[in-house]
């Protein structure tokens, strides 16, 4: 005699309803062959548009040098470490980020970059010298470097295995 397991007053389908009764679960695979929710799309799509603004971020120092160096008089050669700057924070926010992400959890680690290359970016604005957009240009790298790698394993935690190609 066989006997149909009834389904759930929730609504919940007979693996979850194991779950639910002590049994286990298999997240990832759980997440693979699951729905792909509007939670998932709206978190793939908020770290999609932080990868956007970080690209965006990344460059605006090439405009901003031609209107600083017509604006305050000085050469071209005076912003290389400006550029150097931005990058090497760049190398140390990717180096940094997993750790971050591993300890407080990947949504921080986004919210986190995006905050400080947001923060670092506009105070460039008030900065009154090379040595200071230098410094603000680390501090922004930084969390440039820390959103991409964090922004992307997010979106393939996010994705499911059939949709991330």
């Amino acid at each position: 005699m066989t006997y149909a397991t009834p389904a759930p007053a929730s609504g919940a389908t007979p693996r979850e309803s194991d779950a639910i009764a002590g049994g286990t679960v298999d997240i990832g695979r759980t997440l693979d062959e699951g729905a792909y929710s509007t939670l998932q799309k709206f978190a793939v799509v908020l770290a999609a548009l932080s990868i956007v603004v970080d690209g965006f971020d990344s460059q605006l120092i090439g405009f901003a040098i031609p209107v600083l160096i017509k604006e305050w008089g000085i050469t071209r050669n005076a912003f290389a470490p400006v550029v150097a700057a931005g990058l090497i924070g760049m190398g140390f926010g990717s180096a940094f980020a997993g750790l971050f992400a591993d300890r407080f959890g990947r949504r921080w680690a986004v919210v986190g970059s995006v905050l400080v290359f947001g923060t670092a970016t506009c105070a460039i604005g008030l900065a009154p010298n090379v040595a200071a957009i230098a410094v603000l240009r680390f501090i922004a790298g930084f969390g440039i470097g820390g959103a991409l790698p964090s922004s992307t394993t997010m979106t393939a935690e996010f994705t499911p295995a059939r949709f991330r190609t």
